[in-house]
């Protein structure tokens, strides 16, 4: 969604890598975080592009650099 607003806003995004290390013990469940997601961003793109979800006109935008 962030992507989305930024976009909107014309706002430059830069792509930045992470280092990842896998935990034992951890408690995510790919299967389900997968579907999770996936419903996430279908609810974002149809709120956006029904228009139930617009980015507000007024906002305060700071830029950080």
């Amino acid at each position: 969604e962030l992507l989305r607003i930024a976009r909107a806003f014309e706002i430059p995004v830069v792509e930045v890598s992470v280092n990842w290390t896998e935990v034992p013990g951890s408690k995510l469940h790919v299967a389900t975080a997968t579907i999770s997601m996936f419903l996430d961003l279908l609810t974002i793109w149809f709120a956006y592009t029904t228009g139930l979800w617009k980015p507000h006109p007024r906002a305060s935008l700071e830029v950080i650099s």
